[in-house]
């Protein structure tokens, strides 16, 4: 990720304080634009539950999405921290979880995007096994989309708060963490929208740039999808499995005619 390159400045600007306490994010959030990928996607589960709805359709009719708890993600590390705090026994164990990490991931919700829509793996781990689509997002510069948006980043070892927590203003400790993610996850190529506090489920969306069906597409999910892209004026394409590489190709379903957006 091109982000990597400024993530020892990233992380400094976070923590760094003025005489008022507060952290100089207005210089993280310029640094941090340059950076910002032209385009995000979001992969889509595309299931129906057992009243017929399927919520990734709704809220892609709602230009909406859905944000999330961290302690709710299939990562048990996820915006997991380090602390020079030791703790010998159960006791001690859940007063930590108590005090630090159970509070620091119920702080915030987030959304998660990646820079690729030609990973098998993105597919296979968060589209439904290609049954499920995936929506491609402009993060405009001047949107708020574009403010909450965070990179992250993958290491070899948790993050190390031990050396912030003197620094750093309280409110901003959580978004540190949620930053590093193992490095396992490195093929994920992360983006983050992160929102402070653990109330708004859903946050507004613009319009997204193109669909993208998964080779293995559900025909309801096809059908649903076609009809929005059709009615809205979305490109829409359907992914397929190269024959003679492992990578994936895209195909321009609709519209027929063409359009740019």
């Amino acid at each position: 990720m091109e982000a990597e390159r400024i993530y020892e400045e990233l992380i400094r600007h976070i923590v760094e304080v003025d005489d008022l306490g507060s952290a100089d994010i207005k210089t993280a959030q310029e640094l941090k634009q340059k950076f910002i990928p032209k385009s995000i996607y979001k992969y889509r589960l595309g299931r129906y539950d057992e009243c017929g709805k399927c919520w990734d359709i709704e809220n892609l009719k709602n230009n909406q999405i859905r944000m999330t708890l961290p302690e709710a993600f299939n990562d048990p590390y996820d915006s997991f921290f380090n602390i020079a705090i030791k703790a010998n026994n159960e006791i001690e164990k859940r007063l930590l979880d108590e005090m630090f990490y159970k509070p620091a991931k119920r702080s915030m919700r987030i959304c998660c995007f990646s820079e690729s829509i030609e990973s098998m793996l993105m597919w296979t781990h968060y589209a439904n096994e290609h049954k499920g689509f995936a929506l491609e997002y402009g993060p405009n510069e001047k949107s708020s989309v574009a403010l909450q948006l965070w990179p992250v980043f993958y290491r070899e070892k948790l993050f190390d708060i031990s050396n912030f927590l003197k620094k750093i203003h309280s409110n901003l400790i959580p978004l540190l963490p949620a930053l590093h993610k193992a490095i396992d996850w490195k093929y994920e190529k992360e983006w983050r929208l992160i929102a402070p506090g653990g109330e708004c489920e859903s946050i507004s969306m613009p319009s997204p740039k193109a669909i993208y069906m998964g080779s293995n597409v559900c025909p309801r999910i096809e059908e649903d999808l076609t009809e929005i892209a059709t009615e809205r004026r979305i490109k829409l394409y359907r992914m397929s499995h190269d024959r003679h590489e492992f990578k994936m190709d895209m195909t321009l379903v609709t519209p027929k005619d063409g359009f740019s957006q």
